[in-house]
């Protein structure tokens, strides 16, 4: 799925767009500077837009040794695992040229995406391209 086919006006496009937005602001994480930002929709609107940082969470402490937030897992635990059943969650990463990059979520965060019930993922590849997961 091309970004740009993406109608202007969707809820996913908003979201996405939102994602973009905080990752273009985010500081950056990792020896790479990685400036990731998520959106969650849940309904008919976005409920969290996060980006990456070095803040730690319990409940990531349980499923992996590098328990940072991720853009995606700050959104969920943000909005309350138990409360993101049928969401989507859109993820965009932005080098420091502002290029769009590979924004696949990891096995931590596409797990606890599973976990609290979102139903697709929405993520930017190295081409500018939006991809679809389903979970």
């Amino acid at each position: 799925m091309n970004y740009r086919m993406l109608h202007n006006d969707s809820l996913v496009h908003r979201a996405m767009r939102a994602a973009i937005a905080k990752a273009t602001c985010a500081e950056g994480i990792g020896k790479c500077k990685y400036r990731i930002g998520a959106a969650l929709i849940v309904g008919y609107k976005i409920v969290q837009v996060r980006h990456n940082t070095y803040k730690t969470h319990p409940t990531l402490a349980k499923l992996t040794k590098w328990p940072h937030l991720h853009a995606e897992s700050y959104c969920i635990l943000s909005h309350g695992i138990e409360n993101c059943a049928g969401g989507i969650m859109c993820v965009a990463r932005v080098d420091k040229e502002y290029n769009l990059r590979m924004a696949k979520p990891c096995s931590v965060c596409t797990g606890l995406m599973l976990d609290t019930g979102i139903q697709v993922c929405y993520y930017t590849d190295n081409e500018g391209e939006v991809q679809e997961l389903r979970l």
